[in-house]
């Protein structure tokens, strides 16, 4: 991840059992896997930022929205969560790109135009 915000939230309130409960958040994230795509191949600043000054080759990709969990990025900055919606990923009811944590990024990278593939080990195992 390039952005230093992501994967950060701000809480909507805090209690005394935020702590815990973002203890237990922030395990989740940690071990949520990604893989990132991007509507551009031909933008100039993914090439200089990713792709070794501008040498390398651009796969095309075609994925069933319904089978993947494929989400668009949002550039609006650090995800705003209640403590109700940590609370549901630190117990695994939804994932934290339900909320918006991993899939936000901060306006100055919105040229990437990018889609995330979440998924599990499974899923996002090369065979």
């Amino acid at each position: 991840m390039n952005d230093p915000e992501e994967g950060n939230w701000e809480i909507k309130q805090r209690n005394k059992q935020y702590l815990a409960i973002a203890e237990k958040a922030l395990k989740v994230i940690e071990s949520q896997k990604f893989t990132c795509f991007t509507k551009s191949a031909t933008e100039p600043l993914l090439w200089a930022h990713y792709a070794g000054g501008f040498s390398g080759i651009a796969f095309e990709y075609e994925l069933n929205e319904k089978e993947y969990d494929i989400r668009i990025v949002d550039y609006t900055g650090k995800a705003c969560v209640t403590l109700e919606q940590l609370q549901q990923i630190a117990d695994g009811i939804n994932p934290p790109q339900d909320f918006g944590i991993l899939k936000s990024k901060a306006k100055c990278w919105k040229y990437e135009d990018e889609y995330r593939l979440f998924g599990s080990k499974k899923t996002m195992s090369i065979t």
